[in-house]
């Protein structure tokens, strides 16, 4: 999926653009095809998104971070709602970057 920064910072608060782009992020990243996005699934998604856009990859302490923060019901794995409000913030900091 291809993304400019004109059209991002357009789109942002577009709720079916967020869903969409989710949506595709989602089911690529779901490798097991459980519908939950597990910690190493998060993992290879955060450096994936990270090298694409800022042409490097976050620290372990970071990604440890982000998987408690978005986990809310602590089940040990990010469902659709959570990984979207992920996908949110990680298109609010491409904008500012």
């Amino acid at each position: 999926m291809d993304f400019n920064k004109d059209e991002l910072v357009k789109r942002i608060d577009d709720d079916s653009f967020i869903t969409e782009v989710a949506e595709k992020f989602f089911r690529y990243y779901d490798k097991n095809k459980n519908s939950i996005i597990e910690k190493n699934e998060l993992i290879r998604t955060m450096k994936d998104i990270s090298r694409t856009f800022y042409g490097c990859e976050p620290e372990a302490s970071a990604i440890e971070t982000q998987f408690e923060k978005l986990d809310k019901d602590k089940s040990k794995g990010i469902d659709f709602n959570e990984f979207k409000s992920f996908i949110r913030n990680y298109i609010k900091m491409l904008i500012e970057f």
